[in-house]
C-alpha cells in the first residue's frame, strides 16, 4: 500500500514536471519563434544606442582664401538629473557654487533646472562655452555633469562684412546672409553610428555606420582687405554727414565679381547683444530709392545708339514749361553739348533728349541694363526695385524719368549698370562667389558708343564738373553723381535726400566700378557732388593703390620698379647708368644689411653717439620713401617709382620718434644704454629700408659716420697684424679722439654734425644734380643692314650701329624695341632676356599708348583683305579710324591720327612674338597654315602659340570654326567667343537655290554674287569682316554696301593685263605658298598656269609704262605671270620664293633634288649657248651663257646657305633680283623669243619645275 502511494506520488510529480516543461517549451517557442519582436525591441531599448557623428561647418573665405567665417571648438554643459539624484542631488558646497559662478547661474536657478524634471536624462545648463571653462568644469568632477563638443561661429572682420556673411543660430544653422543662402553647402551631412553596449556601458558591437558628408568651404569674390577699408571710409562719411545710413559696392567690371559690399549701420556678428533687426538689414539689396541724375548716362547711351544725337550735338538747355511744370537746372545754361549735359548734370538737356526719342526705346535701354529686375545675386531678401509699366506716358513723366524719377532701384542694380559701362557694353552677371571659370558676358551695347559716354563721364570729375570732388589724384575716372528727394510713407516727397556717386576707373582700361549711396545726410550738405563724391574719391584711391594699378598719367621717362629691373643698382649722381647685377645683387643686399647692422654696433661706444645719426638717416629715408612712392616727384628726381613705398614713412617715423625718446635718457651722461640688441636691429632696419627704396649706395653716403667707424676698425686690425703698429690710438675712431683729449660731448656733437651734413649731401644728389641728365636720354639704333633706307631720315646725333646687333649696347639697355624681322631667338636677345631686360615690339608699344578701342586681326592668309574690308565698312559707317599694322601704316604712326575713334590693325606672328598685352574689343585669327616654319624650329605648334596670343586680352574672340588650329587652347577669362565658318557658328556661308549667302545669326545678310571679288576664300574673308563689324555694332546697311563695293587689294591676285588669251595677274602681296594655292583654287580661268614668278616690291605700280612694255613683250610667249615681280637689282640669300616654297613642301631632300635640277638646267642652257654661237646666232648664245651662269650662282648660293658655308644674310650679287626668279624668268623669256630651240628643250622640265 505504501509502495503504491509512493508510485502515484511520483507519477503525479513527474506529470507536473512534464506539464511545466511542456508549458515552458511552448512559451519559449512562442517567444523565440512565433513572436520574438517584443523581446528584441525591449533588448534593443536597453542596449542599442545611435550616436551622431558631427561634421564641422565649412569656412567662408575671401578671394585670397583669408577666413571670413570659421568654426571654433566649444563645449555644451549638460546634466543628467536622474544620475545626479542617484548620487544625492545638488549639495550646497564649494564645488557646486564654483559651477554656479562659472556658468553665471545662481545656485537656486541651478537647483530648479535640475529638479524640474528629476527623471529626465538630459538638460542643457550652458551652450557654446569656451574650452578653458569646459576643462575647468570637467575638473570639478561633479556627478551627472557632462560636456558635449560643439562649435561656435567666429567672424574675423566682424561688422565690415556682417551683412554679406550673415550669422548662424546656436545650433550652427544659417539664419542670415550667405550663412543661410548656402547653409546646405556649408553644413554637410552628419554621420550616424549604431552600436550595442553592455550593462556597464562598454561597446560590444558596431552594427551600422553612416559616413558623414563633409561640408565645403565657400570662397567669395570679396577681398577682405578692401572690404574692411571700404567699411571704414563709409562709416567715417556717414558719421561726418550725420546720415541715417550708407552703402558702398565695388565690382570688378571684367568679371562681375563683387569685391566689396558694405552698409552702415552694421552689427557685430560675434556679439548680438543690443542688435536690433534694422541693423541687420542688407541695405545694398533691400532698400530701394529713386536714383536721380545718376541714370543720365543711360539716356545718352540710348540716344547715341539710336542716332538721335552725336557726340558733339548742341542741345538747348534753357528752362521750359512742360504740362504746367517748369523744368530747370540749378544754373541756367543757354546750350550744352552731350558731354556738357553730363558734366553739368543738366535736367533740361537730358529731358529734351529723352523727349526726342520713343519712350519704348528708352525703357528698353533701362531694361537692358537690368533696372527692371533683381540681379539674382543669391542673397536672400534682394529687391526687384520698382520699374514703371505705364501704358501711356505723359511728357512730364518722360522728362522726369530721364533724370531718375518714376523708378526705384537698389544700390546693387546701380552697381550692375556701371559695371556694364566699365566693361564696354558687356553685361556680366554679378557674383558674390569667386569665379574660377571664364564668365560668359552678353554684349548689349556697342563698345564705340560706350567709350564715347565714358569720355563724357570723365569730364564730370574735371574742373567745372558737378562731381569734381570725385577726382582721384593721378588717375582718370569716369563718374556721375546724383541727388534725389525721398518719398514719405504717404507717397509725397519730403525734405530728405539720397546722395549718390557712381563711376569706373581707370578710364583707359576700366577695372573697377564703385557705387556709394548716402541716405539722408544732415550735416548741412546733401548733393551727391558734395556728399558722395568725396567718399567715391577716397575709396577709389585706396582701391587703385591696393590693387597696384599704375597711375594713368605717368610723366615721360618714368622709371617704374618691377621684375624687369629688380637687380639694377641705382648709383647717385650718375643714375642714368644703372648696372644689372643679377645674382650679385643678392650678395650686395646681404652685405648692405649685415654691414649696416655691424657698423651701427661699432659706433655705439659713446653716450648718444649712434642714436642721433640713426635719427638723421631715418628722417632722410622717410623723405626718400615718400618721394619714390609719388610718381611725379620720383620722375622729377629721376628715381625709380616704387608703388606703396610711401608706407615706409611710418616705419622711418617710428625709428625717428623712438630714437629721440631714447636719446632723452641716453644723452651724456647716459642713464640707459643701447647694447648689441638695439644697435644691431636698428642698423639692420636701415639697411632693409635702403634696399626697399633702391638706395643702397646712398645709405653709405648718409651713414658715412658708421662707414668711417667701421673702416677705422678694419685699418687698425690690418695694420697691427701686418706691421705691429696702430694707425689710431684706439679703434673705433671716436675713442681715438677721446684719447687725444677731446671731451666726450664734443666728440659726440661733432660726429652728429658730420652725419647731418652727409645726409644733406645725399639729399642734394637726389634733388638737383641728376635733374640735368634726365632729359638727355637718347635711344640707340641698331640694324643688321649696312645701308638701311631710313638712315637719312633719322637725326644725325642719334647713336647707330649698322651691320649687326651690338650685344654690349643691348645688355646696357633698359628697354629693347625690336622689328618683326628679328626673332627673339637671336643670341643677343637671348642674353638680354637672361639679364631681365624688357623686350617689346611696335605692337606692344602701340597697345600701351592707344587711347581708342582696337580691333586686331591675324592669320596666315587673308588678314590684309579683311582689314581693308573693315576699313571700307568704317568709311561707309562714318567712323574715323586708324588702319594699319603689319602692312600699310605702321601701328605707332596711327597714334598721330587726330579724331580717330577706332584702330583696326593687322598683326603678324612675328609681331605677336614681342607683344604681351594687346587689349582689344575684338581679336580674330582667320586661319593657320604651315607658314614661316624656317622661323619656328619647333614647328606648327610654336607658330600657333604666337598666333593665339592675340586672344589673351580680347573682349571678344572671333574664331574660324573650320580651322581647329585657330581655336584657343583653353577658355580665357573676361571675354566671349564667337565663331564663323562655312556651316557652323553665329556667322555662316549658306548655299540656297537662289545662290550663296552671307548669314549672321541665321539671318541672310547679302548674296555673295553681289561682291566684286569672288571665290570661297574671299567669301570667308567677307564673312569674317561682317562678323567683326557686327560685333562692334557697325550699321548693317554700311556693311553690305562696303562688301558689295570692295574690289580687292592692290597686288593681291590683281588682274594687270589680258592679251592673246593670256591673263597677267599680280599677286605680290602673297607671302606664302598656301596663300597662292588658295587664290589659284578660286580662279575660274580655263587652261594651264605655266609659271609662277616671285618678286620683292609690293608697292610698285604695274601701270608704269616701261614695265607694261616688258609685260606686253613677254605675253607673246603664252605665259601667265603669277606672284609677280619687279625688275630690281641685288639679291639676298634665302629670298628665292620658288626654291624655298618647294623646300617647305618637300623638305631638305626635295631641296637637294631641285638644286640638282637647276644645275642640270644650267648645263643644258650653256650647251644651247654653245650651239647658238656655233650657228653664228651670237645674241641667243650670249643670253644663254648669261642665264646659265646666273642659275649656277643661284644654286651655289642656296647650297652654301643650307650647309652653312655661306652667310644667311647680307650676301648680294649684282644683276640678280630680290627673289632670284624674276630677272631669270624675264631673261629666259627673251631667250625663248630669240631661240626656238631653247624653248623646245626647256619644255621637258617645265612640268617638273612647277
Amino acid at each position: 500500500m505504501k509502495i503504491r502511494l509512493i508510485k502515484w506520488r511520483f507519477l503525479i510529480l513527474l506529470s507536473l514536471v512534464l506539464i511545466s516543461l511542456f508549458i515552458l517549451i511552448i512559451r519559449i517557442t512562442y517567444l523565440q519563434i512565433i513572436n520574438p519582436n517584443d523581446l528584441i525591441r525591449e533588448s534593443n531599448m536597453r542596449s542599442l544606442r545611435i550616436e551622431s557623428i558631427p561634421v564641422s561647418r565649412g569656412m567662408i573665405l575671401d578671394r585670397n582664401k583669408r577666413p571670413l567665417a570659421v568654426s571654433v571648438p566649444v563645449h555644451a554643459i549638460w546634466v543628467d538629473p536622474k544620475e545626479l539624484n542617484d548620487h544625492g542631488g545638488i549639495i550646497k558646497n564649494i564645488y557646486w557654487e564654483a559651477l554656479s559662478d562659472t556658468l553665471s547661474i545662481s545656485f537656486d536657478q541651478l537647483f530648479q533646472r535640475v529638479n524640474n524634471n528629476p527623471n529626465s536624462r538630459f538638460v542643457y545648463l550652458a551652450r557654446q562655452v569656451n574650452s578653458e571653462i569646459g576643462e575647468y568644469i570637467k575638473q570639478l568632477n561633479l556627478p551627472g555633469i557632462h560636456l558635449k563638443k560643439e562649435s561656435k561661429r567666429y567672424y574675423p572682420i566682424g561688422q565690415a562684412a556682417a551683412h554679406i556673411i550673415g550669422i548662424t543660430n546656436i545650433d550652427s544653422q544659417g539664419i542670415e546672409g550667405l550663412e543661410k543662402s548656402f547653409d546646405p553647402w556649408l553644413s554637410g551631412m552628419p554621420g550616424k553610428r549604431k552600436i550595442r553596449k553592455d550593462r556597464f556601458g562598454k561597446i560590444i558591437e558596431h552594427i551600422l555606420l553612416k559616413k558623414i558628408q563633409q561640408s565645403k568651404d565657400l570662397i567669395l569674390s570679396i577681398d577682405g582687405n578692401l572690404q574692411t577699408l571700404v567699411y571704414k571710409k563709409l562709416k567715417q562719411s556717414v558719421e561726418l554727414n550725420k546720415a541715417e545710413s550708407g552703402t558702398a559696392i565695388l565690382v570688378n567690371v571684367n568679371t562681375g565679381e563683387i569685391l566689396a559690399m558694405t552698409n552702415i549701420p552694421s552689427y557685430n556678428p560675434n556679439n548680438l547683444v543690443k542688435t536690433n533687426k534694422s541693423m541687420m538689414r542688407n541695405r545694398a539689396i533691400t532698400d530701394i530709392f529713386e536714383p536721380g541724375s545718376i541714370v543720365k548716362p543711360i539716356v545718352i547711351i540710348s540716344a547715341l545708339q539710336q542716332g538721335i544725337i552725336k557726340e558733339n550735338s548742341i542741345i538747348d538747355t534753357r528752362p521750359y514749361i512742360l504740362n504746367g511744370y517748369r523744368i530747370k537746372d540749378v544754373v541756367d545754361y543757354d546750350s550744352l553739348t552731350a558731354e556738357g549735359i553730363l558734366k553739368k548734370s543738366s535736367n533740361v538737356g537730358v529731358s529734351k533728349i529723352a523727349l526726342s526719342m520713343p519712350i519704348e526705346s528708352l525703357l528698353e535701354t533701362y531694361q537692358l541694363f537690368g533696372l527692371d529686375r533683381s540681379t539674382k545675386l543669391g542673397l536672400i531678401g534682394e529687391s526687384n526695385g520698382f520699374f514703371p509699366k505705364n501704358k501711356k506716358w505723359s511728357n512730364i513723366e518722360k522728362a522726369t524719368f530721364s533724370y531718375g524719377y518714376g523708378l526705384m532701384v537698389t544700390p546693387l542694380q546701380l552697381a550692375q549698370v556701371y559695371a556694364t559701362i566699365g566693361s564696354m557694353g558687356f553685361m556680366y552677371p554679378l557674383s558674390i562667389i569667386k569665379m574660377n571659370q571664364p564668365i560668359i558676358g552678353k554684349q548689349i551695347f556697342s563698345p564705340i558708343i560706350i567709350r564715347k559716354v565714358i569720355r563724357m563721364m570723365e569730364s564730370v570729375a574735371l574742373p567745372g564738373g558737378s562731381g569734381v570732388q570725385a577726382a582721384v589724384n593721378g588717375y582718370r575716372v569716369a563718374v556721375k553723381t546724383g541727388t534725389a528727394k525721398k518719398v514719405g510713407s504717404d507717397g509725397v516727397y519730403i525734405n530728405k535726400y539720397i546722395a549718390c556717386a557712381a563711376g569706373i576707373a581707370p578710364v583707359e582700361h576700366p577695372r573697377f566700378a564703385l557705387v556709394v549711396v548716402i541716405n539722408d545726410p544732415k550735416g548741412g550738405k546733401y548733393y551727391g557732388g558734395s556728399v558722395s563724391a568725396p567718399l567715391f574719391s577716397e575709396i577709389m584711391n585706396i582701391v587703385l593703390h591696393q590693387m597696384n594699378v599704375l597711375p594713368d598719367k605717368l610723366p615721360e621717362n618714368t622709371l617704374i620698379y618691377n621684375n624687369s629691373n629688380a637687380t639694377q643698382l641705382v648709383i647717385p649722381f650718375v643714375k642714368e647708368f644703372m648696372p644689372r647685377l643679377g645674382l650679385w645683387y643678392i650678395i650686395i643686399t646681404y652685405l648692405v644689411i649685415v654691414g649696416t647692422s655691424n657698423a651701427v654696433n661699432l659706433t655705439d661706444g659713446l653716450d648718444g653717439l649712434a642714436i642721433m645719426p640713426i635719427v638723421f638717416i631715418a628722417s632722410g629715408f622717410a623723405i626718400i620713401s615718400w618721394i619714390t612712392g609719388n610718381v611725379n616727384f620720383a620722375c622729377y628726381l629721376n628715381l625709380p617709382y616704387i608703388s606703396f613705398s610711401g608706407e615706409l614713412v611710418i616705419i622711418c617715423a617710428a625709428i625717428v620718434g623712438s630714437g629721440l625718446g631714447f636719446l632723452w635718457f641716453n644723452s651724456y651722461p647716459a642713464q640707459i644704454f643701447m647694447g648689441d640688441v638695439g644697435s644691431l636691429s636698428l642698423g639692420g632696419s636701415l639697411g632693409i629700408i635702403s634696399v626697399l627704396v633702391r638706395q643702397e649706395i646712398l645709405l653709405f653716403i648718409m651713414g658715412g659716420i658708421f662707414v668711417l667707424e667701421t673702416i677705422s676698425v678694419i685699418l687698425q686690425v690690418i695694420s697691427f697684424k701686418l706691421s705691429g703698429k696702430r694707425i689710431f690710438r684706439m679703434a673705433p675712431m671716436h675713442h681715438h679722439y677721446e684719447l687725444k683729449g677731446y671731451s666726450e660731448p664734443k666728440v659726440i656733437v661733432r660726429f652728429w654734425i658730420i652725419s647731418f651734413i652727409l645726409v644733406l649731401i645725399g639729399k642734394t644728389g637726389l634733388s638737383c644734380i641728376n635733374f640735368f641728365y634726365r632729359r638727355g636720354i637718347k635711344p640707340w639704333l641698331m640694324d643688321e643692314n649696312n645701308t638701311p633706307k631710313f638712315l637719312k631720315q633719322i637725326p644725325s646725333d642719334l647713336p647707330c650701329h649698322l651691320g649687326s646687333l651690338n650685344t654690349k649696347w643691348i645688355l646696357q639697355s633698359t628697354l629693347i624695341v625690336i622689328s618683326p624681322g628679328i626673332p627673339l631667338s637671336h643670341p643677343s636677345l637671348i642674353a638680354a632676356k637672361q639679364a631681365k631686360i624688357e623686350i617689346v615690339g611696335d605692337i606692344e608699344l602701340f597697345a600701351r599708348e592707344a587711347l581708342k578701342p582696337i580691333i586686331a586681326i591675324t592669320g596666315s592668309n587673308g588678314k590684309s583683305t579683311v582689314t581693308a574690308m573693315l576699313g571700307k565698312i568704317a568709311y561707309y559707317s562714318g567712323i574715323e579710324i586708324g588702319i594699319g599694322g603689319n602692312l600699310g601704316t605702321p601701328a605707332l604712326n596711327l597714334l598721330n591720327k587726330k579724331n580717330c575713334q577706332l584702330y583696326i590693325i593687322e598683326v603678324s606672328s612675328f609681331q605677336l612674338e614681342s607683344t604681351y598685352k594687346l587689349n582689344t574689343i575684338v581679336s580674330s585669327i582667320l586661319n593657320i597654315t604651315h607658314d614661316h616654319m624656317d622661323r619656328y624650329p619647333l614647328g606648327i605648334n610654336q607658330y600657333r602659340a604666337y598666333k593665339l596670343k592675340i586672344y589673351n586680352y580680347a573682349k571678344v574672340s572671333l574664331i574660324n570654326l573650320d580651322d581647329p588650329l585657330t581655336w584657343p587652347i583653353k577658355n580665357n577669362i573676361n571675354k566671349i567667343y564667337m565663331g564663323f565658318s562655312k556651316n557652323l557658328g553665329e556667322y555662316q556661308i549658306k548655299k540656297t537655290k537662289k545662290g550663296i549667302w552671307l548669314v549672321a545669326h541665321n539671318k541672310f545678310i547679302m548674296k555673295c554674287s553681289c561682291m566684286k571679288i569672288q571665290g570661297y576664300h574671299n567669301y570667308l574673308n567677307a564673312l569674317s569682316a561682317l562678323a567683326i563689324a557686327d560685333i562692334v555694332h557697325f550699321p548693317r546697311d554700311a556693311i553690305v554696301k562696303a562688301l558689295s563695293n570692295f574690289s580687292g587689294l592692290s597686288h593681291r591676285f590683281q588682274l594687270i593685263l589680258k592679251k592673246n588669251n593670256v591673263s597677267w595677274i599680280n599677286d605680290s602681296k602673297s607671302t606664302n605658298i598656301e596663300s597662292t594655292k588658295t587664290a589659284l583654287m578660286s580662279t575660274y580661268t580655263k587652261g594651264m598656269i605655266h609659271l609662277l614668278l616671285g618678286g620683292d616690291n609690293k608697292i610698285i605700280s604695274f601701270y608704269d609704262k616701261k614695265l607694261l612694255f616688258v609685260i606686253v613683250g613677254l605675253s607673246i610667249t603664252g605665259f601667265i605671270m603669277v606672284a609677280s615681280a619687279s625688275i630690281s637689282f641685288g639679291i639676298r640669300l634665302y629670298n628665292d620664293p620658288f626654291y624655298f616654297t618647294k623646300r617647305e613642301e618637300l623638305g631638305y631632300l626635295g631641296s637637294i633634288l631641285i638644286l640638282f635640277m637647276i644645275f642640270f638646267m644650267s648645263i643644258r642652257i650653256l650647251y644651247i649657248g654653245k650651239r647658238s654661237l656655233t650657228n653664228k646666232n651670237q645674241t641667243s648664245g650670249y643670253f644663254s651663257y648669261a642665264i646659265g651662269t646666273w642659275l649656277s650662282l643661284q644654286a651655289i648660293m642656296n647650297i652654301g646657305g643650307v650647309v652653312g658655308i655661306l652667310p644667311v644674310k647680307g650676301l648680294t650679287l649684282p644683276l640678280i633680283s630680290y627673289g632670284g626668279s624674276s630677272l631669270i624668268t624675264v631673261l629666259l623669256s627673251l631667250a625663248f623669243v630669240l631661240r626656238l630651240d631653247f624653248e623646245l628643250r626647256l619644255k621637258k622640265y617645265q612640268a617638273f619645275i612647277l
